[in-house]
């Protein structure tokens, strides 16, 4: 083996939002052009190969590349017995949408996919024994989930374009696809019903498993590297750094009392770091400098308990990444 290969989307709304996202992870893309179909991460000497989105587990399959990102929708629906794609990272924090069953807004009578259960049962014992269309581009989640659901009587239709008009052109009875808000779907007079969504996918981290264990110690060492700064991107993200300065006389104990009273409060610390200053206030009391880094959502609470120790004053910052004292690459 060369080089570790990753393929990217060429196009559509994985194929920036990837380039953009291993950007702020430190590894630039380089490409010479959009027409271009290959690149690379200089940093690291990895090769880049520009795909279809809806191609690239295939390509990791079949071994023209390695690892790769896509949608979690396409990976499930593409899966295959004892396949060798599997999915590293499940959530990269973009290109959510979720995978939804909707029917006419004029079905008053169905809310649920229990009431599509009922329906489709009774259309299966009328004198005509009617099927649902159903038009979907997700053959094996459809009928995995209606299955799941006890719905067999139904016909996939296929579609070339787009889904949320073949209703209102008696193509088909109902759709299954994509939505990240439901405004087109809205639009289009479809509601989605409870309990219908079939997958909450967004992009994510894939690759060959197989291929991977077969690599040698330098490309385990690259993909450990790109994979775990991946991951301590995305940790850092739930994460805040809290500093102040607080003046006392006895530096051992307000560190043990500040601990016991986020932990009392329940929240969750990272890291809780203390040192002294080898100055002294304007009282002759020690000052001391504590450093947090918390939960984003405990950021107030921790704010109280340190002005009950009149905290002088509290910084928080933004943390880039959040690496763990160990690495997550073999796990």
């Amino acid at each position: 083996m060369n080089k570790i290969v990753l393929t990217l989307p060429s196009k559509g709304s994985l194929g920036q939002a990837s380039m953009d996202f291993l950007g702020e992870c430190g590894f630039p893309v380089s490409r010479a052009s959009d027409r271009q179909y290959t690149g690379a991460i200089k940093a690291l000497g990895i090769d880049i190969l520009f795909q279809r989105a809806e191609d690239i587990p295939q390509k990791i399959r079949e071994g023209t590349a390695h690892i790769g990102i896509t949608g979690l929708d396409i990976v499930e629906e593409q899966k295959i017995p004892y396949d060798p794609v599997r999915v590293i990272i499940h959530g990269l924090s973009y290109g959510k949408a979720n995978l939804v069953l909707a029917v006419p807004e004029s079905w008053i009578h169905i809310s649920s996919i229990y009431d599509l259960a009922d329906l489709s049962a009774k259309w299966s014992l009328d004198k005509q024994s009617r099927n649902i269309r159903i038009a979907t581009k997700f053959k094996k989640l459809t009928e995995k989930f209606l299955q799941d659901h006890n719905i067999y009587n139904y016909k996939l239709i296929d579609v070339s374009g787009v889904l949320e008009i073949t209703p209102q052109l008696k193509i088909a009875d109902i759709i299954i696809d994509l939505t990240s808000t439901g405004t087109t779907l809205r639009e289009n007079h479809l509601k989605i019903v409870d309990n219908g969504t079939i997958l909450k996918s967004e992009a994510c981290l894939i690759g060959n498993i197989d291929i991977i264990k077969g690599m040698d110690n330098d490309h385990q060492l690259i993909l450990e590297q790109f994979i775990d700064t991946i991951n301590s991107r995305l940790r850092a993200r739930e994460y805040i750094r809290v500093m102040t300065n607080i003046e006392c006389i006895n530096p051992e104990k307000i560190e043990h009392e500040i601990h016991d009273a986020l932990l009392k409060d329940d929240i969750i610390i990272n890291t809780f770091t203390l040192s002294q200053s080898l100055s002294l206030s304007n009282k002759n009391k020690s000052i001391v400098n504590i450093n947090l880094v918390i939960q984003k959502k405990d950021l107030y609470r921790v704010i109280r308990i340190l002005r009950r120790y009149s905290a002088l004053e509290i910084a928080s910052t933004k943390i880039d990444y959040l690496f763990l004292g160990e690495s997550t690459y073999l796990k």
